[in-house]
């Protein structure tokens, strides 16, 4: 699916029913606060922030309807975030929204995507994690269905991100507090790095 343009006069199409059911939450653990990171780091991130989601799973308070892979990605600037998707019933929806805040948070993302559906159109949110940026910068926008997939390997389901061969890539360190340090670690301590960001609570 894509963002239509505001002049689209497209009938609404039947979406899954899991979008009229539910709200949905998208988010990945990908480039810390935009910068862009190697993508075995971001791939770890992931499966760190997955191990979150399923931790969610098994709660009382808060279980998601259901959760899948998903990603983003623009062809013609040349990046991909590979993520997640989860479903909440509307009825735990605030509850739902400050929960995904909350991992955005921990995995230093800047915003989650939601989705909903109003008058038969499934509408996407910017959510900013900064409660001063909802109110000014928040959008919503109406989401199409591709009738084809777009004719570029970031579109594949099987695309997998690659580090460049030769220098090592650098990987972002962060603070607990979340405040970049400006420095840059090795890969050789990726997997030391995200068991000290993301091993514990």
């Amino acid at each position: 699916m894509a963002p239509k343009p505001p002049n689209d006069k497209a009938p609404p199409v039947a979406w899954p029913k899991i979008f009229e059911k539910s709200i949905v939450f998208s988010l990945t653990a990908a480039n810390p606060m935009g910068q862009t990171a190697p993508a075995e780091w971001n791939r770890k991130a992931n499966e760190a922030l997955e191990a979150d989601i399923a931790k969610m799973e098994g709660a009382r308070q808060l279980s998601p309807r259901a959760v899948w892979r998903s990603f983003g990605f623009n062809a013609q600037d040349g990046w991909r975030e590979d993520g997640f998707s989860i479903a909440f019933a509307m009825e735990e929806r605030v509850y739902a929204r400050s929960s995904v805040l909350k991992l955005a948070h921990k995995y230093r993302q800047a915003a989650v995507y939601s989705y909903t559906m109003e008058d038969g159109q499934l509408m996407r949110e910017v959510v900013w994690v900064d409660a001063s940026k909802r109110a000014t910068l928040g959008s919503k926008e109406r989401m199409g269905v591709l009738t084809k997939p777009a004719a570029s390997p970031l579109a594949s389901r099987d695309y997998r991100a690659e580090d460049p061969i030769g220098d090592a890539p650098k990987t972002p360190q962060f603070e607990p507090t979340g405040r970049n340090k400006s420095m840059w670690i090795s890969p050789a301590d990726i997997g030391r790095e995200l068991a000290r960001l993301f091993g514990k609570e």
